[in-house]
């Protein structure tokens, strides 16, 4: 399922479930279908917010001086300088809610070590969506 078919599916699952959840007459609210596998989720973003971490992207793609595969993901390390890394981490989190984020901060602005990892089938998701950060070894 492609990208936008799964936003059009949270989407027209979602709805029909906000508003039985505040009928007051449902005896039970509905379940929504909770994706299978790993997604983005696309409206995350304002248009401004997708403009604002476009710009921490290229931020963190300059940062990032190493990366390395893991068995159910990816580590990363960049310098302790970048300031934003907080707000890009926030935004990956929010756009793609279904992988596991784990920052360690060295302390006196140390290097930054970040693990993005997650069940079956993380690993090719986020292969495909941090590719831009990602070294691959030659």
């Amino acid at each position: 399922m492609t990208r936008l078919a799964t936003l059009a599916v949270l989407l027209v699952v979602s709805s029909p479930t906000l508003f039985l959840a505040r009928t007051p007459e449902a005896a039970a609210p509905a379940q929504a279908a909770v994706p299978v596998g790993h997604y983005c989720n696309m409206g995350f973003f304002t248009p401004e917010g997708v403009k604002r971490f476009d710009v921490l992207v290229q931020k963190i793609v300059a940062a990032v001086t190493e990366s390395e595969e893991l068995e159910n993901g990816f580590l990363f390390r960049f310098s302790g300088q970048f300031r934003e890394a907080g707000e890009w981490i926030d935004g990956a989190r929010g756009c793609c809610p279904t992988i596991e984020y784990s920052v360690a901060f060295a302390p006196q602005s140390g290097p930054v070590t970040l693990r993005i990892t997650g069940g079956a089938g993380a690993k090719e998701f986020i292969r495909e969506e941090f590719r831009k950060i990602i070294h691959e070894k030659e």
